[in-house]
């Protein structure tokens, strides 16, 4: 009859409609989710933190030219590299370990497994203080090619920031979020080996992608294991590829 087939039309209907705002919510979920990663972070409250300056990231000194692979890096080449020091908590003894970069004048950052100041911790030692300007560990004052730099300027740790997330995966073999900031006891000044590095901008983030591109990482990290661990006395800079 015309009444029965009215009420199966309105019922047809009535899922159609269902049907359309289950997928437009999914959609606007959707989306959602994706502008996640595209988020303004120029309207981040800490924004105004970020160094802004459009000489960020770059030596004040002429340099030299290198050959690509492990090498050594010329004084002031990278001059946002701070120093990890560590310090004993049974003699007080202290040694150089991991490295950051200068953010601004007030923060540097480094890797999350590097910011440890427990002292329950089985390694006996805890993050003290950063140096800055650091060329030769070795050397009070370094000297390179006829030019002497400043002094080293050792700055204290005021607070340590690891990111909230760091190793809460227990099964990961290397934790995610492995992120770490410094905030210094006091405002850094800027010289010609003491400069901050530059943050990529939303733009940077979104846009560019770094996959198989080859970049440039500097520390005194350990340039030999066989037969035994030998570190570097001096900066060096090694080419590696992004994968």
């Amino acid at each position: 009859s015309f009444g029965k087939y009215n009420v199966k039309h309105i019922s047809f209907m009535m899922n159609v409609l269902i049907i359309l705002f289950a997928v437009t919510f999914l959609l606007m979920v959707e989306a959602f989710i994706l502008n996640q990663d595209k988020l303004d972070l120029t309207k981040h409250k800490n924004w105004p933190l970020v160094y802004h300056d459009e000489n960020c990231g770059r030596s004040k000194l002429p340099l030299a030219r290198k050959s690509i692979g492990g090498r050594k890096a010329d004084m002031g080449e990278y001059p946002w590299i701070a120093r990890l020091v560590y310090r004993s908590f049974s003699d007080d003894g202290e040694l150089g370990g991991c490295a950051g970069s200068l953010i601004n004048g007030r923060y540097v950052l480094t890797a999350a497994h590097c910011c440890f100041d427990d002292p329950k911790n089985e390694l006996g030692m805890g993050l003290a203080y950063v140096k800055l300007g650091e060329y030769d560990i070795h050397h009070i004052k370094d000297c390179f090619r006829g030019n002497c730099a400043p002094r080293v300027l050792e700055v204290g740790i005021e607070n340590i920031i690891k990111h909230p997330l760091y190793g809460k995966k227990a099964k990961e073999a290397l934790p995610s979020n492995d992120f770490c900031l410094l905030r210094l006891i006091q405002d850094v000044e800027f010289t010609d080996y003491i400069q901050p590095v530059c943050l990529p901008s939303a733009i940077e983030k979104d846009e560019k992608n770094l996959y198989d591109m080859i970049l440039t990482v500097a520390g005194w990290g350990t340039i030999e294991n066989f037969p035994q661990s030998r570190h570097p006395h001096a900066l060096q800079e090694l080419d590696v590829v992004v994968k």
